[in-house]
Formats: structure tokens, sequence, C-alpha cells
């Protein structure tokens, strides 16, 4: 088998018959959205290269699996996306591409908006992939340190080593 680009297309395919999209209120009433797709054994190995895509975007996720229930049924394995910031950008960045599931994507992207993060209220600012990217080249290409860098673009030192440690896009 030859592997194939991931695309964001491709993955709203497989997220339109794979997926699962919900949120709900949490313990604290803040807004807890859920993001999983799932694939039995022996097909898993596809999972963990939507892993990889999703990390190349800097979307939080991890891949877990559950042992089959039954002796005659196979191990099932789920991708989840992690946190509330990164599942937004997921579903924003499927959306436009979904043809099942755009009714729920869209009602918890709404819900998400209408309900903030009860950490950092509505104050909160979402870096960008492509800052995170060009703090990455200043510091690999231009030779800038994580202070200069932070000066620049008005995080502190240490927001700019975990940016670039992580290369992921988080609220700041």
């Amino acid at each position: 088998m030859t592997e194939k680009e991931i695309t964001w297309e491709w993955l709203a395919g497989f997220f339109d018959g794979e997926g699962c999209v919900r949120a709900y209120q949490g313990k604290q009433g803040q807004a807890r959205p859920y993001v999983q797709m799932s694939q039995a054994a022996p097909r898993e190995r596809v999972l963990y290269e939507i892993s990889d895509f999703l990390n190349s975007q800097g979307i939080n996720n991890r891949v877990f699996r559950n042992p089959a229930a039954k002796k005659h049924w196979n191990d099932y394995f789920g991708l989840q996306v992690i946190g509330r910031t990164h599942c937004a950008e997921f579903l924003r960045s499927v959306l436009p591409h979904l043809r099942v599931k755009t009714e729920e994507a869209t009602t918890v992207l709404e819900y998400l908006d209408s309900n903030p993060s009860k950490r950092g209220g509505q104050n909160k600012k979402v870096i960008k992939k492509a800052l995170v990217r060009e703090m990455t080249r200043l510091w690999k290409e231009e030779g800038m340190t994580q202070t200069e860098i932070g000066n620049r673009f008005g995080v502190s030192q240490y927001m700019v080593s975990r940016l670039i440690q992580r290369n992921l896009t988080i609220a700041a």
C-alpha cells in the first residue's frame, strides 16, 4: 500500500463516516467539546497517520486502544482531539468539507463560542500556527533569542519556549 497524503478534505470524509462530535457542560459549568474518530483493528494505522497530520497542523490529539469486549471481536481504537481550542480548530478546518456532520459541527462551534472557557474567560488570545512557524523560523534560522522573539510578538519568553518546543497553537 502506498502512503497517501492526508488533506482536510479527505479527513472530513473520514470524520463524516467514522467520527463523532458533541459538546457538554462540565462539572464547573464550562463548555466541554468532544471530537473523536474510531477504527477497529487491524485498520488502526490510519488513526496514527491522522494523528501525525493533526500534530503537523498544531492540533493536540491522542490515539487510544480499547481491548475487545468479547473474544470474537477486534480491539477498538480511537483518536480524540484534546482541548476546546484544538477541537474548535479541527472543526473549523473540516467544516467546509463535511457532508454528514455539518449540523453537529456547527452546533458545537456555536456552543463553544457562546460558552467561553472559565479559565481566562474571553480575554484569551489564540496564537495561530503561522505565528508559531514564524517564531520557530526566527529562533532556528535567524538565531534570535526566545526573549527577543517574545518581545517582538508581545508574549513571554516562557510562552515562546513552549510554543517552539511543542509547535502547537495554544491559548496565550
